[in-house]
């Protein structure tokens, strides 16, 4: 866990470096093996920018390492805001 933990430390930089405002990980109360990623970026415009284009590839190799560590498919939701004002 320790190792995983750590890659994503570096996985939240490259997030806040390519954009985000706000990064987070944080453990599943109800699973000691479980985690949560959270991440605020200022509009889905500049999300869909960190996927295509401001990624390097020592961003690239950061999030494969932290994938290599999860067992089974991630689960990704996009939570975006009830009142866009």
């Amino acid at each position: 866990m320790a190792g995983f933990v750590a890659a994503m430390r570096a996985v939240g930089r490259s997030r806040r470096r390519t954009g985000a405002m706000r990064w987070g990980l944080f453990r599943a109360g109800e699973r000691e093996d479980g985690y949560v990623e959270v991440y605020q970026v200022p509009s889905w415009e500049e999300h869909l920018r960190q996927h295509g284009g401001r990624l390097t590839g020592a961003d690239q190799a950061v999030g494969e390492r932290a994938r290599e560590l999860v067992e089974g498919v991630p689960v990704v939701r996009h939570l975006l805001p009830a009142d866009p004002d």
